[in-house]
């Protein structure tokens, strides 16, 4: 009998559990992102709907640069408080555990302290120089105060989840936070506020979502109440610091697209480009999801020494996310330009940008959670190279592309440089840690892809572009795909998983947990 790391247990039967507790995982954290990545979406239609393409397009240049700068103030704490959390909760070291709550948030708070400063001071010059767009500074002023409170609401979520309360965890990322800003945007909206007033809101929302993280925090994590010092955990800066550096480079990765275009476009083209990438994020939800468990998994694993269960358990995630991925696909590729209607008739030209972008995000699922695979078993700095050296890529494609194609360049440069760092990383995973993401299994979703692929797209020949053609198509790709898969997809270990998420999402319509 071949017996898992610890010599106790067949490695099946390992698998299974391993797989049931990711599913447990995955499922909260599915129905958390579903909910998040909707208002998410939602907040943005409604914006584009009130404020208009120029002043949304505004609003995505000034929401990017927040997003940038919240990145590089956390200074890798994030991931480092999830690998350090999740090794001292096995441990049952609370001492160190105290010390690297102090740490990260003390590191991170001051560090947003200062760089929101010096963005406050410089806002005129980057918005005139950097975007001509005078208007944009008053915005940047505004939204830039909301940065400290996001980076340490960040680290608070990610210590939730490094100590498996990953329901609270999920539930700050996904509802608490959209649910605040969107509520104060929406109000600031229906008053009529302007853009300045819009920012105001959405200050006060993330303020909000702050506040309910470090009641959290304080309710849920159990540190010594001794008075002695907290001991530092040693090794967190260095990781951080990779982390950190890794981090920099794919938040610039992904948000170089619209900081480019609209430097070297208008923000017309902001707008449109940022309504496509929004939706085309949606294919993420998955992947997004079953990482928030995957992750600690990985950590507590590697540190077990099971890389043969790590192999295993990274194969069954992986085909779970495309499966789940695929159908979204299919929908944004076939319906987008109808999808994209409902932020305004004008932004349906953003359907090529759309397909372009979801085509990376299925090659992003495809590739499971290989970026944290590298980070979690003490690749970081390999994952920092691959970061970087991307970067690099996607700034000269986008420089490149947009000068040539405008709104479409930036999505055809941004996608292809999503491939090429996962191809990179599968490579790597699989020389370092000597295993893939795939298994046979993968190829029984081919029928059920043809299949139901056709069956929509041929509805929408029929009833063109329609609400019945829209509505009707989308129930036959749910329908058709959704039935072969079920019928010809499943292996064993999917139909475990498969039976524990239908009961974890049962006991959430039913109030249990």
């Amino acid at each position: 009998m071949e017996g898992s790391a610890t010599g106790t247990e067949p490695r099946d039967r390992l698998t299974h559990r391993l797989a049931s507790t990711a599913a447990k995982g995955g499922a909260t954290a599915l129905l958390g992102s579903a909910i998040g990545r909707g208002i998410e979406a939602l907040f943005q239609l409604v914006l584009a709907r009130f404020l208009g393409m120029t002043q949304y397009g505004l609003f995505a240049l000034g929401h990017t640069v927040y997003t940038l700068l919240t990145q590089f103030l956390l200074l890798g704490a994030e991931n480092g408080v999830i690998r350090f959390g999740a090794a001292f909760r096995t441990a049952h070291d609370g001492s160190r555990l105290k010390g690297l709550v102090r740490v990260s948030l003390l590191l991170v708070g001051t560090s947003a302290v200062c760089g929101t400063v010096v963005v406050f001071a410089v806002a005129h010059p980057i918005a005139a120089a950097l975007f001509s767009e005078p208007e944009l500074a008053g915005f940047l002023r505004v939204i830039v105060l909301a940065v400290p409170l996001f980076a340490l609401f960040r680290v608070s979520a990610a210590l939730l989840r490094s100590q498996q309360r990953i329901r609270y965890s999920v539930a700050l990322r996904q509802v608490i936070y959209p649910v605040s800003k969107f509520a104060t945007v929406g109000i600031a909206l229906a008053i009529g506020c302007d853009l300045l007033g819009v920012g105001y809101a959405f200050v006060v929302g993330v303020g909000m979502a702050f506040m309910v993280s470090v009641l959290a925090v304080r309710t849920l994590i159990l540190l010594p109440v001794r008075r002695e010092l907290a001991r530092l955990p040693t090794g967190l800066l260095r990781f951080s610091i990779g982390t950190f550096l890794i981090g920099a480079a794919h938040i610039v990765l992904s948000r170089t697209d619209r900081l480019m275009l609209g430097a070297l476009r208008s923000v017309d083209q902001v707008g449109i480009y940022n309504a496509a990438f929004v939706l085309a994020s949606q294919a993420a939800v998955f992947l997004s999801s079953f990482n928030v468990i995957f992750a600690p998994m990985v950590a507590d694993l590697h540190e077990g020494g099971a890389a043969d269960e790590l192999g295993s358990l990274f194969k069954s995630v992986t085909k779970w996310i495309v499966a789940l991925t695929l159908p979204v696909f299919l929908a944004l590729v076939i319906f987008g330009d109808s999808i994209l209607r409902l932020f305004g008739t004008e932004f349906a030209a953003g359907w090529p940008i759309l397909a372009a972008l979801a085509v990376a995000q299925l090659v992003n699922a495809g590739v499971g959670g290989v970026g944290y695979l590298l980070i979690m078993t003490g690749h970081q700095w390999l994952e920092f190279g691959n970061s970087l050296a991307l970067m690099c890529l996607n700034v000269g494609l986008n420089y490149w592309l947009i000068g040539r194609y405008g709104a479409l360049g930036a999505g055809i440069a941004t996608g292809a440089s999503l491939v090429a760092i996962n191809i990179v990383r599968v490579v790597q995973v699989r020389r370092l840690l000597g295993f893939h993401p795939y298994r046979k299994g993968f190829f029984k979703l081919v029928p059920a892809v043809g299949a139901a692929a056709a069956a929509a797209v041929l509805i929408r020949v029929i009833a063109g572009t329609s609400v019945a053609g829209f509505l009707g198509g989308l129930a036959a790709l749910v329908v058709v795909y959704g039935g072969l898969a079920l019928a010809f997809g499943l292996e064993d270990v999917d139909r475990v998983v498969l039976e524990v998420i239908r009961s974890r999402l049962g006991q959430r319509r039913g109030g249990i947990e």
